[in-house]
């Protein structure tokens, strides 16, 4: 089994998670239809809040990234015609659409990762390795979401480091539609519940069926039903017989029967080769009177009589039946493939058959030929050409590969390992070699070290290779071809680079032609393999401080154009290769132009940028953005035009709105979102509430969080030619509430409370005293005081008016002045005075009766001034 990552789901909470619900494992790394969902990690220094201790497992809040999950698919939907066949579009939208009800509807709001299986790949700390593994996952987070607020094209997202990472030698068009994965659902642990799109229900103590969504298909009419099976049927019990049904709750086998066994489903291709010519025949065994008979479902029809005393459903098309004492194994159609041998049950182990003549095991060919005799526990699968490894009759450590129907492969072997279709890997005495068993010779002479397929990406190995190393030798050789790209010699380090030629590290490194030993090129400081702009993978070559691409046995300086590629993959510590890349880079960019930016790939001048402000690059990041309007780029073009709107230096508003319209019209929504402000703001145009605000809807659309909060303040707090609109405001606050929870919380409570909904303002009312009291306090006050959603209460209410005030919210003041004033309970002269002088000094609203002297002064007494 390939190493896996084994994903979980829980619940985080301050006593540690509890209850782990299986997600799915996945080979190597997590598949990126679910990358989305492991871009928002908890952090190290967080764990303590929950319990935890940093270790090998990684922990990610699952819950608050699923609108980044919708929005990859999203932008998946907006290019569907482009990555999935017209034809396969229904399946994608139904895979789609059950994984946003499953993940929606997980109990736990985080997942874990147990990538230790992986890490046991290395002998390095795992600790270290998940948090290095972490780090990784971090910087593609960014990049992937920086893909999709971007929109990035197909043809960009083939192009970036997510590309590089999840599927290197593919497109993404390929990488979504691989048929093992049926877009995404079959690599979820729940896609093989046969009955994911039906749940069970009971009433009076009777079970029926019905859709996710709440549609019966069955009434509650039956003592028990069963999973839905690959044949679309499921059994009922009625009156404790047995029958079947389908997935519309049609009756297919009356409940009549003693049992029926669990249904086989064949598949027969038809007269042509289409996928979609076959017939399916389902089968199942029946009992009755205790004998039990074969039944073709399909058709109707018997296909044994009610002789056997037990028929059990072994796999596929094969049934174990018993008759007395002895089981044989039968095929869909009742033929008898294995004869009445065996006194247990036949087991399907591998790709034979497995049965006991007491206590001695015996085992079938998949072709039914008997094979030998051979314990279970000392199987092996090879992979490779249907061989098992299995005792030798040499000795007790030895062991032998035997073929699908039992003949020798090889003897006295201590252990085998499939490498290819063809070749195994086989280590004895003398050491490993690689055995073709095509040809039934061995391909390379014994070494004493290591044969390995699996190895680090560094290495580049291509389909059919195998690393080798013996003592201080290293080379690599091509199982399919049979020979030796990389020929065992001495080194310290290797490297494939592609069909035509390898390096070889001693000190410095070497290029070679495949299959030689002579180098073409030497001394070479760093040699490494890029996907860069167009090339889907260029030989970059460190040598004598410049920076080359290797191309049939000649060295060519590495233009510009490939040279700014590269530098976007220095964002990651590639091994050596930084600290020879940037001096270079950074003499290279003082002889840049416009031309070697315009042959880039849009996506790489986003990536350029970035490179430039994060090594302080200051000259090459000026030039790049002086070039934002012939590059059209809209983030250049937003910078530049954000220049033109806040630097004194640069100030020119005129200049700031044609870059930002620009910008816009590109899809940037930081650019829509400030075009809005100048308008509102009145900067260099005319105020203008039109066209501000449909350019901060704009803005919000496209996913601005600044947008939304501008909207829903404009709503909130109405504005010339913006009328104050709470139910407009709350659809900006809302989608805000886990972005800016502690600043917008406040305004959720009092939108709902304005609107008359005072059990949603409870909610939030609740929240904002308990993290930030921002407006909490006033508004529990008006509750109590008013009745709302709790009993009414003056003394409760005075408690969170004052403490409303203590807070800084002197609004409060006002009902306090009412309070002491008119409350017959409550009334205070001395407090009503105190919030009076509160009122004057804050310029507080007082009502007008308390602003007379004459009644102020009946109502204070000696308080009175």
């Amino acid at each position: 089994m390939g190493h896996r990552h084994i994903v979980t789901n829980i619940d985080l909470t301050p006593q540690g998670e509890v209850e782990y619900h299986f997600v799915g494992e996945w080979k190597y790394e997590i598949p990126l239809f679910f990358f989305p969902l492991f871009c928002i990690p908890v952090q190290s220094k967080e764990l303590k809040d929950y319990s935890l201790k940093p270790s090998y497992l990684l922990y990610f809040r699952m819950k608050e990234v699923m609108p980044l999950f919708e929005q990859f698919h999203q932008w998946i939907q907006s290019n569907i015609d482009i990555l999935v066949p017209k034809e396969h579009q229904p399946n994608y939208f139904e895979s789609y659409n059950k994984q946003i009800y499953y993940f929606n509807n997980l109990e736990g709001d985080s997942l874990v990762l147990d990538g230790s299986d992986v890490y046991n790949m290395t002998g390095s700390n795992h600790k270290t390795l998940a948090k290095e593994y972490l780090a990784t996952l971090e910087g593609l987070a960014a990049e992937f979401k920086e893909l999709l607020n971007s929109n990035a094209s197909v043809e960009q997202f083939n192009h970036s480091d997510i590309a590089s990472y999840f599927f290197p030698f593919s497109t993404f068009q390929e990488y979504l539609n691989n048929d093992n994965a049926n877009y995404g659902w079959d690599w979820l642990e729940v896609a093989f519940e046969k009955n994911y799109d039906f749940e069970h229900f009971e009433e009076n103590e009777l079970w029926g069926i019905r859709k996710l969504h709440g549609e019966v298909i069955l009434p509650p009419l039956y003592e028990g039903i069963g999973e839905f099976e690959e044949s679309g049927l499921a059994y009922i019990i009625l009156n404790d017989k047995c029958g079947l049904i389908d997935k519309q709750g049609n009756i297919i086998l009356d409940p009549v029967w003693d049992y029926v066994s669990t249904t086989s489903v064949t598949y027969l291709q038809g007269e042509t080769d289409k996928a979609d010519d076959y017939q399916t025949i389902i089968t199942c065994s029946l009992k009755k009177d205790n004998k039990y008979a074969l039944y073709n479902l399909t058709e109707q029809a018997y296909i044994t009589d009610f002789i056997y005393d037990e028929i059990e459903l072994l796999k596929d098309d094969y049934y174990n039946v018993l008759q007395g004492d002895l089981y044989a194994v039968f095929n869909y159609k009742g033929e008898e493939c294995i004869p009445f041998t065996s006194t247990a049950p036949f087991e399907y182990y591998y790709h034979y058959f497995c049965g006991k003549q007491g206590e001695k095991n015996i085992m079938h060919s998949n072709e039914y030929g008997f094979i030998g005799n051979f314990d279970y526990s000392d199987i092996s699968d090879i992979g490779t050409g249907n061989c098992l490894l299995v005792p030798s009759a040499n000795g007790p450590k030895l062991k032998k590969i035997i073929d699908a129907q039992g003949e020798l492969v090889l003897d006295n072997v201590k252990m085998a390992e499939g490498l290819t279709d063809k070749c195994i890997k086989v280590i004895t005495d003398q050491g490993m070699t690689i055995y073709d068993i095509e040809l039934k010779k061995n391909l390379i002479d014994y070494v004493k070290g290591r044969i390995e397929k699996y190895i680090l990406m560094d290495i580049n190995l291509q389909i059919g290779q195998v690393y080798i190393s013996s003592g201080k030798k290293k080379g690599v050789f091509d199982c399919i071809n049979r020979l030796w790209a990389i020929p065992l010699q001495v080194a310290t380090e290797l490297k494939v680079l592609g069909e035509e030629a390898y390096a070889i590290k001693n000190n410095l490194w070497n290029i070679t032609p495949i299959g030689q030993t002579t180098p073409v090129i030497e001394d070479c400081n760093y040699i490494a393999l890029h996907p860069l702009n167009y090339e889907p993978q260029v030989i970059v070559v460190y040598k004598d401080k410049k920076v080359y691409q290797y191309q049939d046995n000649v060295l060519n300086v590495l233009p510009h154009t490939q040279l700014i590629a590269l530098a976007t993959r220095m964002h990651y510590n590639q091994e050596g290769e930084i600290g020879l890349f940037k001096p270079y880079f950074m003499e290279q960019t003082k002889l840049m132009s416009i031309g070697d930016y315009l042959s880039l790939e849009p996506f790489y001048i986003r990536r350029i940028k970035d490179y430039y402000l994060e090594n302080d690059f200051t000259g090459a990041y000026e030039q790049l953005l002086s070039f934002a309007e012939q590059l059209n780029d809209d983030e250049l073009l937003n910078e530049l035009a954000y220049r033109h709107l806040t630097e004194e230096e640069y100030f020119d508003y005129p200049k700031a709105m044609k870059l930002f319209l620009m910008a816009s019209n590109l899809g940037n929504h930081y650019a829509a979102t400030n075009i809005g402000y100048m308008y509102f703001e009145a900067l260099g145009v005319s105020y203008n509430s039109e066209e501000g605000l449909k350019y901060y809807i704009l803005g919000a659309e496209r996913g601005n969080n600044q947008a939304k909060m501008n909207l829903a303040a404009l709503y909130y707090e109405g504005a010339q030619g913006v009328e104050a609109n709470y139910k407009e405001a709350l659809k900006y606050f809302l989608p805000l509430e886990k972005v800016w929870d502690f600043y917008v919380t406040q305004y959720i409570a009092d939108c709902y409370f304005l609107l008359g909904e005072y059990k949603k303002a409870m909610k939030y009312i609740k929240k904002d005293i308990k993290e930030e009291d921002h407006l909490g306090s006033f508004l529990m006050g008006k509750c109590y005081n008013l009745g709302y959603e709790v009993k009414q209460d003056t003394a409760k209410a005075i408690e969170y008016f004052e403490q409303a005030v203590q807070k800084g919210y002197t609004r409060a003041v006002t009902d306090l002045l009412y309070i002491y004033a008119y409350d017959e309970t409550h009334k205070d002269s001395e407090k009503l005075a105190y919030y009076l002088e509160m009122a004057k000094e804050h310029n507080i609203y007082i009502p007008d009766e308390l602003q007379q002297k004459g009644f102020l002064k009946n109502l204070l007494g000696k308080w009175f001034k």
